[in-house]
């Protein structure tokens, strides 16, 4: 089973500064995610959203492996072609665990360069996914 773990590290002014711009667009994925189409099932019982971090990838191959396995899991990246992205299949309460379990791998991460990674890949990623979808965030929210 897939177990959320909280994580407290030590941070850098520089880290401090980078994960502050970062927890800054992971609101802004959230605000996107809870205004997802209507069209989307709402909290549908069968759901391939089960997020969270695995403690045990995480003591095997560390937190970097065990986020990026979640998510390519949870979002079926295998069947994604070259130029494809990731298309949400649900709105609802499911994307708390993800932004939740985004937080603490932004806390986690060691390295600037998994930090900024992370943002490059996996949030603007997911950013992008959602306002094709038509995601909109309040206008208070937009980050550029």
């Amino acid at each position: 089973m897939l177990a959320l773990q909280s994580f407290t590290t030590t941070m850098t002014p520089t880290h401090k500064d980078q994960s502050s711009e970062l927890t800054s667009r992971i609101h802004h994925l959230q605000h996107l995610l809870e205004n997802l189409p209507p069209t989307l099932p709402l909290d549908p019982v069968e759901s391939n959203y089960h997020f969270g971090l695995d403690t045990e990838l995480i003591d095997d191959e560390g937190i970097w492996y065990a986020f990026n396995r979640n998510l390519e899991v949870c979002f079926e990246m295998h069947r994604l072609g070259k130029d494809e992205t990731i298309v949400f299949q649900e709105r609802g309460e499911r994307y708390k665990a993800l932004i939740e379990m985004m937080k603490a791998a932004v806390k986690a991460l060691p390295a600037e360069t998994d930090r900024t990674f992370l943002c490059e890949v996996w949030l603007e990623w997911l950013i992008k996914a959602a306002e094709l979808q038509g995601a909109k965030a309040q206008a208070k929210y937009i980050i550029h």
